[in-house]
């Protein structure tokens, strides 16, 4: 194991994190707390305080799930959800946050799995990621991506992790898509699928929890953004949704919300 080959996927609503093939997976949640004495604080794989330089404290995770709904109004929720689950989040401080903390649990949670080589050795190694957009917000925000990891990020006090800019790359998810289901782990084509490619048009959809994108690609691989869009009807946020209406007037005792999100589409 002469690098570490990391694969990003920042969905809405959870974060994947692949390392040399090995898969881990984090609720995508980032919340500012005034929790200050439990600074850097691990409850356990995907309970996690972080706290930077500044002392600045978020729960993020699963943790950060929780203090959504802690002591807040229906109008409180929605704000704050409607922004989150936007693609300006990628703008956002708590994008920075949630990106380093899940890159750092997963080299944990690699190690455990890789107890020959200790922590200090697998830091050392060279780090080469690829970090998923989706494809309308790809060319719009892969520089900040890029800034935002760059560079050294001290995100647990207990190990510093340095990422070269010559080795950050983005990919369109759906690019992303298409390539892995024509090729196999080694990059090699798979000549029983290359035909989704090279016969076009083939229509990739990526059912996300709180959006569906439909992404027509042409013979080739060019994308014709004029016959893709991304839908947030058909989701699987909106059928959670219908059930917990429905168990509503059965259990009043349970508290849900529901919200609206803005519909954008591929331009």
């Amino acid at each position: 194991m002469d690098k570490l080959l990391i694969a990003i996927d920042p969905g809405f609503d959870s974060m994947k994190v692949i390392i040399n093939g090995i898969v881990f997976k984090f609720p995508f949640n980032v919340e500012p707390t005034d929790e200050r004495s439990f600074s850097n604080y691990i409850v356990n794989d995907d309970f996690y305080l972080y706290q930077d330089e500044e002392l600045k404290t978020w729960r993020v995770g699963q943790y950060a799930r929780e203090l959504i709904f802690e002591n807040k109004t229906e109008t409180e929720i929605e704000k704050r959800m409607a922004l989150f689950y936007s693609e300006d989040r990628f703008l956002s401080t708590e994008f920075d946050v949630g990106i380093k903390t899940a890159i750092a649990l997963a080299l944990l949670n690699f190690n455990k799995q890789n107890k020959d080589v200790p922590l200090s050795e697998l830091l050392n190694k060279e780090m080469v990621l690829m970090i998923t957009l989706p494809h309308a917000a790809k060319d719009k925000y892969s520089r900040t991506v890029i800034d935002t990891l760059k560079g050294s990020n001290e995100d647990f006090k207990r190990f510093n992790i340095t990422l070269k800019e010559e080795n950050i790359y983005t990919v369109s998810q759906t690019i992303a898509s298409i390539i892995g289901e024509t090729s196999d782990d080694d990059g090699n084509i798979n000549e029983e699928k290359f035909y989704y490619l090279s016969e076009g048009p083939t229509l990739v959809i990526d059912g996300g929890y709180y959006t569906t994108g439909l992404i027509a690609i042409s013979r080739g691989g060019s994308i014709d953004n004029s016959k893709s869009e991304s839908n947030i009807e058909y989701t699987m946020k909106n059928i959670n949704m219908k059930v917990a209406n429905e168990l509503a007037s059965f259990r009043q005792d349970i508290r849900h919300n529901t919200f609206s999100l803005p519909r954008y589409s591929v331009v």
